[in-house]
């Protein structure tokens, strides 16, 4: 459910999770200024700390539409894709919508990266945040686009530009 009564956290979630849960993203109570504090607590969790794509540290920048956390190298190739694959937004600047906000506590970087890299094959060439932009772009394009590394056979209604949840969330 969206948001929680209180910023306890639940057996294995961090506390960070739990307070942005506590914030009740899909409430009426929600106000225009609460995303940034449902955000800030979201990029402090260690798995969204880097970026979703190059692994660079502190990414400011999200794909609200993916639900993950980028830097500005690959917020740009990003914006490139299309707001129909990936609509890209500034943590701090940019104004949210409730649903975009509930999106990036639901899915983050580590829950993209289990639909989005689930099938990676060995010895592909992953990039880094020393890696040129075409190779990035490469990356981004195959996981986000193409989605190149989404089992065969995986129900595309799981997609978070779908609407879809992760499969520990959507089992639970």
């Amino acid at each position: 459910p969206p948001g929680r009564e209180d910023a306890r956290p639940l057996p294995g979630e961090s506390p960070h999770r739990a307070r942005a849960m506590a914030l009740r993203v899909g409430s009426k109570s929600f106000k225009k200024g609460d995303h940034k504090a449902v955000l800030m607590e979201l990029i402090k969790l260690p798995e969204n700390g880097l970026c979703a794509d190059c692994k660079s540290k502190g990414p400011r920048w999200a794909s609200s539409s993916i639900g993950i956390f980028v830097c500005i190298k690959c917020s740009g190739i990003h914006r490139n894709l299309g707001t129909h694959l990936s609509f890209v937004r500034s943590v701090n600047l940019d104004e949210w919508k409730p649903e975009q906000v509930q999106r990036m506590v639901t899915w983050g970087n580590k829950h993209a990266a289990a639909f989005f890299e689930a099938d990676v094959p060995p010895g592909y060439p992953i990039p880094d945040e020393n890696s040129s932009v075409q190779h990035l772009t490469k990356w981004i394009r195959d996981k986000y686009e193409y989605c190149k590394f989404v089992p065969r056979g995986t129900d595309s209604s799981r997609d978070p530009r779908r609407g879809g949840t992760p499969a520990a969330i959507g089992a639970a």
